[in-house]
């Protein structure tokens, strides 16, 4: 009969005899220690000190020696608002917990610093495994340079023998022009304004983020879904605004 109130006072953190003692004092309404004591075979002296706890709660008063719960209403109401902040911490403790999850999963919260020839020639070989579009925005001679232009030329032949798609924002460079990616098949190319100033490159894949300062020539690669989507985002956003080259 009681069983969903029990299972509410065990959450609440009271104990068995104290759950023992509120059931008791339930079913008969008023009753005093000694009366708890024999109906429920427990010494008088824990009957006294775990009705204090629930007297201590608002839930049970005394009169005459005899005790009695409180008005039903106000207990259920107390249950309710107990019952409301239980939930409220369950979800702080889930949302906890998915972040523990995901500090402990390196696939999600992985950041990598790339900087030199090798470690970027790593990195665009990576570009190349299992997606199906490269999306980028910003100046390539931010890692041109580094990788240097031999390496890219033949990057660019296996992305496109792989049928990987290219979208490129990007300026009117002299590079660009020199290695022919303006007439490469497979790849999308709209111009930026030469005013346009953009610190870098942006380079996105696989779910991944590579963000390349050409100042200091380094990269960071962050392995993050969320923080993809928003970049893609700004891609189709930028791609918008801006007028693509005809080919």
């Amino acid at each position: 009969m009681y069983k969903n109130l029990k299972t509410t006072l065990e959450l609440f953190g009271y104990n068995k005899i104290q759950i023992a003692i509120f059931l008791e004092i339930l079913e008969l309404g008023e009753i005093n220690i000694l009366q708890l004591s024999i109906g429920l075979g427990i010494d008088r002296r824990k009957i006294k000190k775990n009705l204090e706890v629930f007297a201590n709660d608002g839930f049970i008063t005394m009169k005459d020696k005899k005790y009695q719960l409180n008005n039903l209403n106000q207990i259920l109401i107390k249950i309710d608002f107990q019952n409301k902040e239980l939930a409220r911490l369950r979800s702080k403790v889930a949302t906890e917990i998915e972040e523990i999850k995901y500090n402990l999963e390196p696939d999600k919260r992985q950041v990598v610093f790339y900087r030199g020839k090798n470690a970027y020639v790593s990195l665009f070989n990576s570009m190349l495994e299992d997606v199906e579009t490269i999306y980028h925005l910003g100046d390539e001679s931010s890692f041109i340079e580094v990788v240097g232009e031999e390496y890219f030329k033949l990057w660019v032949s296996k992305r496109i023998s792989k049928s990987i798609h290219a979208k490129d924002i990007t300026f009117t460079t002299q590079q660009i022009k020199a290695l022919g990616l303006e007439s490469k098949i497979n790849t999308s190319l709209t111009y930026l304004d030469q005013d346009f100033n953009f610190p870098g490159s942006i380079i996105c894949f696989g779910g991944k983020v590579a963000l390349f300062y050409s100042a200091i020539p380094k990269c960071v690669l962050i392995n993050d879904q969320e923080f993809y989507n928003f970049f893609i985002y700004i891609w189709e956003m930028t791609n918008a605004l801006v007028k693509p080259k005809n080919q």
